[in-house]
């Protein structure tokens, strides 16, 4: 098999693999080759380091640290698309950095300039189709003085027929300047065989499922569910698939509610702050690899998805980076693109719109302390006695310090400026999946971990058990286009998303609490929380604060704002969601011990083909199990 024998690294694949691996000339598609992710592609010097996370122009971005005089030496395939198209487009976005932050930038003229040398007796050139270049004979070149935060440029590059040429990218600077590079990358035409296309050439699309996890997407995050931020790419999505709503995410911080949906188990199996998940649970990717699909997990580098806690459990690969979220964009649409033709389940996690750690609160494209200011009178803002960002607002979360004026404007403004730009950059993965054919046929699951408080009720941030922070979107496009544009006005579960995926391609799930969104009664309860106990049944929600031993009671049909705690007024309702409460804990538990003695069993000795086909296919057995 192509994969077995090849193993093609990621630049490999960008050069279009060994002359070995080259059957028969396959149909080209878009691929990218990034420098910045992928920084042994090209040959560096004077980089202040390897890339890594950066801060300028009010935004925090990955890329390289570039030193006055670098070179960057980029190497461009010699195999390019034919005829008139332009064979590759490079794309350069940076920022020059300031010795302070707090300084507006001065001095210059500065510049990069981009010469192309080729390989042989003479210099090749290449054309830069660009209105701004100002010496085509010689190089091109991008005034950083002109845009004081991130900028981009792109050239679009026709290779001369017989040349085999590299890109030089030359930086020049003044004094105590740094330039961050955040986008250097190509993207262009190649012929990329399809893992198992030879396999699946008779049997139709194989079952393929794409899991986005939107860090930090509150429910009227989407303007489809009421937001007034503007997500056409997501709008899109949910009326090409199945709307879910109300939908209770299983906690409200990232590491716990990453337990359920990558699990199907309640959240109590994330293993605490410093543990891993409980290892008598298996993983969604478990059981899909177990089954056959090539899995891989590509998660922003927040700590909690650490591969130490065991969230890369079942995948081939797994990677926890710091990249932007269009640069774990490209590297999807790269993974894909080569496996299209196999069964996958890749789950890719954002950072984005979450709160920021530098100085603005949130960050977006155009976002800056100025544009702050302009907007809001806020001068100086994101920084309040040394505490910046989302410190600022654990702060005023803890009642430490107050909001500032018209910050109950400003803060659901950035909030949402980086859900608009979160949106973008998931449109352009659904474009590509769009082009590379597969798209109707994909399983397609987006929700969210837990949302954001903006002011609501004083509150900041998440972590608590308000239904700003509890109830998140839930789209599931389904292969064929079916269910299209429906909406389901009803209660559902972070719960029963993993049965839901399970069902869907054939596969057993009934060692789960959960229950397939379609088989979901109306009147069947939500449960949520670690530090609290949630329970939702239809339009009655309650919190069970167990420091306290109190309930609180709100009826959400009346007061979605949950300002009117009911507990009093209505203990028959507290009794009855407490019990069910306590059914679920202990069907919870005893699933957990099942699931144990099913790890116990396929340890041992003496199973049955029976026994052991069951257990596969659960996940608790590998191939060769």
């Amino acid at each position: 098999m192509l994969q077995q024998l090849c193993a093609p690294t990621f630049l490999a694949l960008l050069l279009l693999l060994l002359p070995a691996c080259r059957g028969p000339e396959p149909e080209r598609f878009p691929v990218f080759e990034d420098f910045v992710t992928h920084p042994e592609a090209a040959r560096v010097s004077g980089a202040a380091e390897l890339p890594t996370t950066v801060y300028c122009g009010d935004e925090t971005r990955y890329g390289w640290v570039l030193e006055d005089g670098a070179q960057l030496v980029l190497p461009l395939p010699a195999d390019r698309a034919v005829g008139d198209a332009a064979a590759f487009q490079l794309r350069v976005s940076g920022c020059l950095s300031h010795p302070s932050q707090d300084q507006d930038l001065e001095g210059g003229p500065w510049r990069i300039s981009a010469p192309v040398e080729g390989d042989g007796a003479g210099a090749a050139t290449l054309t830069v189709a660009s209105s701004w270049r100002s010496a085509p004979e010689e190089h091109d070149l991008v005034d950083l003085n002109a845009d004081p935060a991130w900028w981009q440029r792109d050239w679009v590059l026709t290779p001369p027929q017989g040349a085999e040429p590299a890109m030089t990218l030359t930086v020049r600077l003044p004094a105590e300047r740094k330039l961050n590079l955040s986008d250097l990358y190509l993207e262009y035409l190649a012929p990329v065989p399809a893992f198992g296309e030879e396999e699946a050439a008779d049997e139709g699309a194989p079952p393929q499922v794409l899991f986005l996890s939107l860090d930090t997407l509150r429910e009227d995050g989407l303007s489809i569910l009421g937001g007034p931020w503007e997500t056409p790419h997501l709008d899109r999505l949910a009326r090409e698939g199945e709307l879910w709503t109300p939908h209770y995410a299983a906690a409200t911080w990232t590491k716990p509610s990453h337990a359920t949906l990558l699990t199907g188990y309640p959240p109590q199996i994330y293993g605490g702050k410093e543990g891993e998940l409980d290892p008598r649970v298996p993983t969604l990717a478990e059981r899909l690899r177990a089954a056959g699909f090539a899995t891989r997990g590509l998660t922003y580098d927040c700590v909690w998805l650490d591969p130490r806690f065991g969230f890369g459990r079942g995948f081939e690969q797994y990677e926890s980076r710091r990249w932007g979220l269009d640069q774990a964009v490209r590297e999807t649409a790269n993974w894909i693109t080569l496996h299209r033709s196999q069964p996958f389940f890749f789950f890719l996690h954002t950072f984005e719109p979450h709160s920021d750690f530098h100085r603005l609160p949130y960050e977006a494209p155009g976002i800056s302390r100025e544009t702050v200011a302009q907007r809001w009178g806020l001068y100086d803002y994101g920084c309040t006695r040394g505490f910046c960002g989302s410190a600022r607002l654990a702060r005023m979360s803890d009642g430490r310090m107050r909001p500032r004026q018209r910050e109950d404007e400003a803060l659901p403004a950035l909030y949402g400026a980086g859900v608009t730009a979160m949106d973008a950059e998931v449109g352009q993965l659904l474009d590509h999946l769009r082009a590379l054919g597969i798209y109707d046929d994909l399983l397609i699951v987006v929700t969210s971990d837990h949302g954001e408080s903006l002011l609501e009720q004083g509150r900041v941030l998440h972590g608590n058990p308000w239904n700003e922070v509890l109830r998140v979107p839930l789209i599931i496009k389904w292969p064929g286009g079916g269910h299209a544009g429906v909406r389901r006005d009803q209660v559902s579960s972070a719960l029963d998303v993993v049965p839901t995926i399970l069902d869907a391609l054939g596969l057993p799930h009934d060692d789960l609490s959960g229950v397939p969104l379609h088989r979901r009664r109306p009147d069947r309860p939500a449960f949520a929380g670690i530090q609290w106990s949630i329970v939702v049944q239809e339009n009655l929600k309650g919190v069970y604060d167990p420091q306290a031993d109190r309930w609180s009671l709100f009826d959400l049909a009346t007061d979605p704002a949950e300002e009117h705690d009911l507990a009093a007024q209505h203990p028959e309702h507290i009794r009855h969601l407490g019990q069910l409460l306590q059914n679920y804990r202990r069907d919870s538990q005893r699933r957990l011990d099942a699931a144990g003695d099913l790890r116990r069993r396929s340890e041992q000795e003496g199973l049955t083909p029976e026994e052991r086909e069951r257990l596969r296919s659960l996940g608790y057995l590998g191939d060769s199990g």
